[in-house]
This record gives structure tokens, sequence and C-alpha cells, in this order.
């Protein structure tokens, strides 16, 4: 009787394994022949169903998308529907909207100063100092200190062999990084000279004391090393500089991959500045007219051609990865 009822029981756990056997692969067989594609397939089958699956997914999200014409691109790729697709979406009216103050911008170009001034601490530990002890404007604060330290090192690695040994070390007698801050505002957008976007206009005044005072010899070495020299003192002194700021976003010339943004200062800027000059120790030659017209308007000729319109800053913009470039 026992043998009977051990016998019944593999009977009904060998048919229900069967039965989950007859299940698994009938599932297996309509889950193959529904959702897997038959491999290999030619590429025109496969390029055929990825454009049906990412049609049926497209239209899938536009009957539920309350904005599903707004989401598609523009098929007119002409300049002046795309800008006027873009100043409708921002809702910007450059005809009507009004000039933007810029005090948030202020604060935070004033906080990036100030923690660059406060950084130049930080900067110049390790470069040695020199001339402790004499009572030069640099060394008035510990910050000037600072400053004078790591303009000193700048220069003279700068000038190391590039001088023909005619001038001596650069010292840095007067440094001064200024305590106020630029002024910006009356932001407002215009469409840009170059045709393909917009450009931003922003109004700048900045009202500081920023110098520089440099003193080094010109060295006469001949018939022997440092047969003799004329010493050379100059400071700078930049008191203002405002006018407007032009910003764009463009593509680098001939590149289309790569994208830049472009800061130039607008011609009618205003620059503040004074040169004094010492030349010579015994009988020196004091602020002499025409080396103060000439470094001044070597400045002026300087930023005319590095940032003033019609040329520009370039700021590249990051690329992104496999745009082409190596």
């Amino acid at each position: 009787m026992m043998g009977y009822e051990v016998a019944k029981r593999l009977v009904f756990v060998e048919g229900f394994l069967l039965g989950l056997l007859v299940a698994g692969i009938t599932c297996a067989w309509v889950f193959w022949h529904t959702f897997m594609i038959d491999v290999p397939e030619s590429l025109a089958q496969q390029r055929n169903k990825l454009l049906a699956r990412t049609d049926a997914l497209q239209r899938s999200l536009n009957k539920r998308s309350r904005k599903a014409k707004q989401s598609q691109l523009a098929t007119d790729d002409s300049f002046q529907n795309q800008l006027e697709d873009l100043l409708k979406q921002a809702k910007y009216d450059m005809e009507s909207h009004a000039p933007e103050s810029l005090d948030w911008f202020n604060l935070l170009v004033a906080q990036t100063l100030r923690g660059y001034r406060q950084s130049m601490l930080q900067t110049a530990l390790g470069i040695p100092d020199r001339d402790t002890d004499l009572p030069l404007p640099s060394l008035e604060t510990e910050e000037k200190a600072a400053a004078k330290r790591l303009i000193e090192h700048l220069l003279n690695t700068a000038l190391e062999g590039r001088t023909m040994n005619l001038l001596d070390l650069v010292t840095v007698t007067d440094i001064d990084l200024g305590n106020s801050y630029p002024a910006f505002s009356n932001a407002r957008f215009r469409p840009s000279d170059f045709g393909h976007g917009l450009r931003l206009e922003v109004d700048f005044d900045y009202e500081d004391r920023i110098a520089l005072g440099l003193d080094t010899k010109l060295l006469l070495n001949f018939p022997q090393m440092r047969f003799g020299c004329l010493a050379l003192a100059l400071c700078l002194r930049i008191e203002r500089i405002a006018g407007t700021i032009g910003i764009e976003i463009g593509h680098e010339q001939g590149n289309l991959l790569d994208q830049e943004v472009r800061i130039s200062l607008y011609p009618d800027f205003i620059l503040e500045a004074h040169v004094s000059s010492l030349i010579g120790s015994k009988n020196p030659l004091q602020d002499i007219p025409k080396i103060e017209q000439l470094l001044v308007s070597r400045l002026y000729l300087a930023m005319q051609q590095r940032i003033v319109w019609p040329n520009y800053w370039s700021v590249p913009l990051p690329v992104l990865e496999g745009s082409g470039k190596s």
C-alpha cells in the first residue's frame, strides 16, 4: 500500500515538471517570435526596423504631448527665421525691451576680484623675498608685498635670456591692485555684425587706482661686463577705464564644429592713465613728456590691436567628444 502511494506521488511530480517544461518552451517560442529579431539581417532591414521603431515612439509621444508641434524643429533653416524663432522662444523683443541692470553680476565680479586679491598671498608663499628692508610703496602691506614677489618673479623669468644681458633684474617698486570694483549696466541685445547671431552689449565704468612701478638698470657691457649702467624707473597708474563691451557666440573662422565666445571693447572707450619716469642717477631726467605720451599711446595701441572692435578676445567653448577633433 505504501509503495502505491509513492508511485502516485512520483507520477504527479513528473507530470507537474513536464507541464512546466511545456509551458516554458511555449513562452520562449512566443517571446522569440514576438520580440526577437532574426539574425542575421541585412543592413537595409536593420535600418528600416530602426526607423519604424523610432517613428512609433515619436507618434506615441506626440499623442500625449501638449506641445508636440512646438517641439518639432523648424524646417526652414534660414538665418532670419532661426533668429526670430530664438527671440520668440526667449520672449525677448529687441525693439521694446528695456536695458537691464546687472546688480547681481556686479556682485559676482566683485567677489571674484576680491578672491583673486586674497589668493595673491597664498600664491607668493613659495617665492623668496627681495629688498624687504627697503621702505618701498610695494612693501606697505602684506598683500602688496606678496604681489611684488609674484610680479617680480614673472617678469624676471620672462626676461631671462632675452635681453642679451642689457637689463639688470627688475624690481617692483610700487604695486596697487586697487580696492574698488567695476560697475556694469545697461545690458541689451543687438544683431551681430557677423550676421550669424546676437550680440550682448554692456556698459561699464571702473574707477580705481591700479599702479605698477618698475626699477631696473640698462647695462653697458663694453669693454667689460657691467662697465657702466643707466638707471631706469617707471610707474604706470590707471585711474579709470570705461566704455561698452560686446559679447557674442560664434563659430571659429573656417570651422563649424568649434564655437567661441568673442569679447570686444568698443572704440569709444575711455582710458585715464599717467606715467612717471626717471632716467639716470647723477643728474636724472624726470617725467619726460614724450615718454608718458609714448607709453600711454602704446597701451592704447595694444588694446586696439587685441580687444577693440573689430578685434576681439576669444574664449573657446568646450568641444563635444567625437566632434572630429583628435
